[in-house]
């Protein structure tokens, strides 16, 4: 039989307390929060903080992007 190890356990921690904070309405959307507590847990607390840090800032600038796109076209994107 496999051992369990502490990422697993690390993982199934992050993901019981989004859950629970999605549950008493802390956060609106925890599938969002469960998969980022999925896809960020790495191996080491290193690699788990750069990880962390790299989807903060992909995040700020893909909504700066999208301000920005709305700010300067006024039309609907999708639909035209």
């Amino acid at each position: 039989m496999k051992k369990i190890g502490l990422r697993t356990i690390k993982t199934g921690i992050a993901v019981f307390l989004a859950t629970l904070a999605g549950k008493y309405g802390i956060i609106e959307t925890p599938v969002y929060t469960v998969s980022v507590c999925i896809f960020s847990i790495k191996n080491t607390m290193k690699s788990s903080v750069s990880e962390a840090y790299s989807r903060i800032i992909g995040t700020l600038l893909g909504g700066l992007v999208g301000y920005a796109f709305a700010l300067f076209i006024k039309s609907n994107i999708i639909s035209s």
